[in-house]
């Protein structure tokens, strides 16, 4: 979901989300425990990712600051101290006074924030969200660290378990977080945040899907009527999903190794109409969808039809365990790169799961069928 992920998170945490008039922000507080002696209010650019400086100031003996801007509608500001290039707290500006007290010895409880739940909503949501990321990896270090070992299956399978059961709690906390906002800065930047996270390919974490975005997208609208900027991301995303951009080209080669680790093209199967289907075991819409493929392979498999699985999976053992899981009694090929794998690239990606059709000429006849579109798609093309 490459490039999708990349519009929602560039796109939705760079708005700005209440509609006010000319508003004076005013973050104060107390700084503790920490070798810099300046602090700036930092907003990012609606129109780059920069962070901008709209002011900064000397911190007092007793640990005070006071820092102060103007502005035009409520968005994220953060918190910097001076010589350090990463903010140590994020702020959204639904008040018009806050106070943020800070203990750089204080880990967990870095800071406190009054006078703006939702500040207060986010705040907890990064340190709590980044507790759960870092028991995420964890997890996949452990999985990682298995793989080939000779532990015991049962043993290893509660692990990968144990890591499904950790992403999706993420998945759940922050969509509940986005569901109960009252702030529209607050949730786009939570889906942002989440977003972005998923992209990366160390958490192995299951990323809203086209349709998810679309449905969370149409409840922000219903919630956030004056909110314009967010029905441009969700027509971006719609227009996104509606694109048709393989359907009478030739299919790109494909050359990967299978479960058994010998190399397997695409092109080896012309003479048969083949559905490319790229999914993973971690993607949860992949494995909701994988019954109605299933489905569609038992009807037409003997008419001159076959399935070839792209996994973009990591992990090898979880791969395996989904295909022998979900039933998936055709060929499976994955180069075990997730995001990274040459396919993404080659195939223009931008989520999963996604397939494309193609016919015994090599030609993609028919992209991104899910449900009963397959069938009917199969039934035409096989007829």
């Amino acid at each position: 979901m490459q490039r999708l992920i990349c519009l929602v998170s560039f796109t939705i945490i760079l708005f700005g989300c209440s509609e006010k008039k000319n508003d004076r922000f005013i973050v104060s507080g107390k700084i503790k425990n920490s070798n810099s002696k300046t602090v700036y209010l930092e907003e990012t650019a609606m129109t780059s990712m920069q962070r901008l400086i709209k002011d900064s100031t000397v911190v007092g003996s007793g640990g005070e600051f006071l820092l102060k801007t103007t502005t035009l509608e409520e968005g994220i500001y953060n918190l910097r101290m001076g010589g350090e290039s990463v903010p140590f707290a994020s702020l959204i500006s639904d008040a018009k006074k806050i106070v943020v007290n800070v203990d750089f010895q204080n880990g967990q409880d870095l800071y406190t924030v009054e006078g703006s739940d939702a500040s207060k909503t986010l705040r907890d949501f990064l340190f709590t969200s980044g507790s759960m990321i870092r028991n995420i990896y964890g997890e996949n270090l452990k999985i990682d660290s298995l793989a080939g070992s000779n532990k015991e299956k049962k043993y290893i399978d509660s692990i990968i378990l144990e890591k499904e059961n950790s992403t999706k709690q993420l998945k759940k906390y922050t969509r509940q977080l986005i569901t109960h906002s009252k702030s529209a800065a607050l949730s786009m930047f939570l889906l942002a945040t989440y977003q972005g996270v998923a992209r990366n390919p160390n958490f192995s974490i299951e990323a809203f899907g086209i349709e998810e975005l679309q449905i969370v997208l149409a409840d922000l609208i219903k919630k956030f009527p004056e909110q314009s900027a967010i029905v441009t991301v969700k027509n971006s995303i719609d227009e996104q999903s509606n694109k048709s951009g393989w359907i009478g080209k030739l299919a790109p080669e494909i050359s990967l190794p299978d479960t058994e680790g010998n190399e397997i093209k695409l092109s080896s199967f012309r003479g048969k109409y083949v559905l490319v289907d790229f999914w993973a075991s971690w993607c949860g819409p992949c494995r909701t969808e994988n019954p109605n493929v299933v489905e569609a392979y038992k009807e037409f498999k003997n008419k001159n039809f076959t399935i070839l699985g792209v996994s973009l999976d990591k992990n090898k053992a979880a791969w395996i365990k989904a295909i022998v899981q979900d039933q998936l009694n055709w060929k499976h090929i994955s180069d075990l790169k997730m995001w990274g794998s040459e396919v993404v690239s080659l195939y223009h990606i931008e989520g999963i799961p996604f397939n494309v059709l193609v016919d015994p000429e090599g030609i993609i006849i028919a992209e991104n069928l899910r449900g009963g579109q397959l069938k009917l798609a199969l039934a035409k093309a096989l007829k």
